[in-house]
C-alpha cells in the first residue's frame, strides 16, 4: 500500500465459499441471489478502488477494500 491508497481488511469466520463462488461474473450462488458481491465490487470500483476475496469452505473468509484517499471524506 501506499499513502495515496487507504485499505480495510475484513475477515469472518463463518462457512467460507467454493472459490468459484468468488469469481467475478460467477452465477449466483446458494446464498441468495447473488448480487451482493457484485454491486459492492461495482461501487468500489466507481470510485476508484478494487475489492478483493479469499475463503475456504468450513474456515471463513478474507475480503480487501481499497480506496484511493483523494476519494474520502476524511483521510
Amino acid at each position: 500500500m501506499t499513502e495515496e491508497v487507504l485499505a480495510i481488511v475484513v475477515e469472518e469466520e463463518g462457512a467460507g465459499l467454493p472459490a468459484a463462488d468468488l469469481a467475478a461474473g460467477a452465477p449466483a450462488g446458494t446464498r441468495g441471489l447473488g448480487f451482493g458481491l457484485a454491486i459492492a465490487r461495482s461501487l468500489v470500483e466507481a470510485h476508484g478502488g478494487s475489492l478483493a476475496l479469499e475463503a475456504l469452505p468450513g474456515i471463513g473468509g478474507r475480503i480487501w477494500l481499497t480506496l484511493p484517499r483523494d476519494r474520502l471524506l476524511a483521510a
